[in-house]
């Protein structure tokens, strides 16, 4: 392995311990989601909020297996930085632009675990007075939860371990890979990272 501990593309899978969500299952998954979201909201127009980065390709690939009329906006928030563990209390590191007010708003994350971004940016999102908020995530880890928060539409349920792939990071690295995997212990906080 190279001494800066990053692996060649070509060897990206070989970063993970195991496989959680295969590529396949990601796809189905995101089939039955859409149509579940779809049913829900009927013909009414959906305001997405997607936190990024993590939650960019789930987003993507989510919004096109829903038919209803869509408004897009992001928000940026810190909580992991480069560490496995959740740093503490999330920091918001951007605005929305669109007006949620009077709108049916759709959050969407990669992941909810302590519940304490979710908890936050639905808070904020209330007080602009939306007609109604629901939650979207691809990955449950309830074995971590430190906020009582339950995500409206949930993609997959997983164990309490750290995960990379489709979206996930560690420190900015993997979110490429096409599934969901435990990244193998010896590539988190490898010293040369630090």
């Amino acid at each position: 392995m190279p001494s800066s501990a990053v692996l060649p593309a070509n060897d990206l899978p070989a970063a993970l311990e195991s496989v959680l969500v295969s590529e396949a299952d990601i796809k189905n998954r995101l089939r039955k989601l859409g149509a579940e979201i779809a049913a829900l909201y009927g013909d009414q127009e959906i305001t997405v909020v997607a936190v990024i980065n993590g939650a960019i390709l789930f987003t993507a690939d989510l919004l096109r297996h829903i038919d209803n009329p869509v408004r897009l906006d992001c928000i940026r928030v810190s909580s992991y930085r480069n560490e496995t563990k959740s740093t503490g209390k999330p920091q918001v590191l951007g605005h929305l632009s669109l007006d949620l007010a009077n709108r049916h708003v759709l959050l969407i994350d990669d992941i909810l675990d302590t519940g304490k971004t979710l908890s936050l940016i639905v808070g904020m999102i209330k007080k602009l007075q939306p007609a109604s908020v629901r939650t979207c995530v691809l990955l449950d880890k309830r074995g971590r939860r430190e906020v009582e928060f339950e995500a409206d539409f949930v993609g997959f349920q997983i164990p309490d371990k750290f995960v990379v792939g489709y979206g996930l990071d560690y420190a900015e690295r993997y979110r490429n890979l096409p599934c969901i995997g435990v990244l193998k212990s010896h590539l988190q906080n490898p010293p040369e990272w630090a």
